[in-house]
């Protein structure tokens, strides 16, 4: 006989891998990048930076994955401070996640109740135009 569906209640809350999918997504774009560092890759080009001039927000994002494969991080840092930036959180959250899950304890979720996400949505595309007036100055 069948037995019904297994339901989770408010005690057992449901895993989020979602800090795991994207340390392995990261850890992917790393190899990628160090890759192209030992094999004569071709290597997308900035349409906006080839047409204009001006390099667009994500300029650097290949040669920052580069230096952070090779624990370049002051170069990382020269060549897109953003894409360092999210790197650097991307690998923090998956710790503290990891931390969660092997002490038995909900600090990824109490940090996320203490974070206000609306006004970071505002500071994200602050910090998105400070990086790319960095660009323009330092990648011309």
């Amino acid at each position: 006989m069948n037995s019904p569906p297994r339901i989770s209640s408010a005690a057992e809350p449901a895993q989020d891998r979602t800090p795991a999918w994207a340390f392995a997504g990261m850890l992917l774009l790393l190899t990628g990048a160090r890759l192209s560092l030992v094999w004569p890759v071709p290597l997308p080009f900035c349409l906006l930076k080839q047409i204009t001039g001006i390099p667009c927000p994500l300029c650097g994002t290949t040669r920052c994955l580069q230096a952070c494969s090779r624990f370049d991080f002051g170069a990382a840092l020269y060549w897109n401070p953003l894409t360092f930036a999210a790197c650097a959180g991307v690998a923090a959250c998956f710790v503290v996640w990891a931390a969660d899950r092997v002490c038995n304890r909900r600090w990824l979720g109490a940090l996320r109740g203490a974070f206000p996400f609306r006004a970071l949505k505002f500071g994200l595309l602050g910090v998105l135009a400070l990086n790319w007036f960095y660009l323009c100055i330092v990648l011309r």
